[in-house]
């Protein structure tokens, strides 16, 4: 029962959190982390914006997070979810799992949806 609150507990914050907010979107007692491509300054700043993702996934790999679910939602940052997914199975560093890549009708508009899953090889 206390694993089930520490799940719904972590979830709770992820959801939460404000668009844009910095968050620790680890769980280390789950040994997974979320991942929500599209911080814009992260995107100006980098080619594309996929290396601080995949350092980032890199990094909680060696600290011992096993799971990442990468979600992005618009044309580009699906875009990059895909190169960051890629990149890693690419490098032996995950498995990809589960791949959804969708339109859908969001507030009268339709835009692009992503989610990947990704396992520590």
């Amino acid at each position: 029962m206390e694993r089930m609150r520490a799940l719904i507990n972590f979830i709770h914050r992820v959801s939460m959190r404000q668009h844009g907010e910095a968050t620790n979107n680890i769980s280390k007692d789950f040994r997974l982390s979320i991942v929500f491509i599209g911080r814009s300054e992260i995107i100006k700043r980098y080619r594309y914006g996929y290396e601080p993702y995949i350092n980032y996934i890199k990094h909680a790999i060696e600290e011992g997070i096993e799971i990442f679910y990468v979600m992005a939602r618009g044309r580009l940052h699906t875009f990059i979810a895909n190169l960051v997914a890629n990149e890693l199975e690419n490098q032996k560093k995950v498995i990809v799992t589960d791949r959804y890549i969708d339109k859908v009708n969001y507030n009268g508009s339709t835009i692009d949806v992503a989610y990947f899953r990704l396992e520590k090889k």
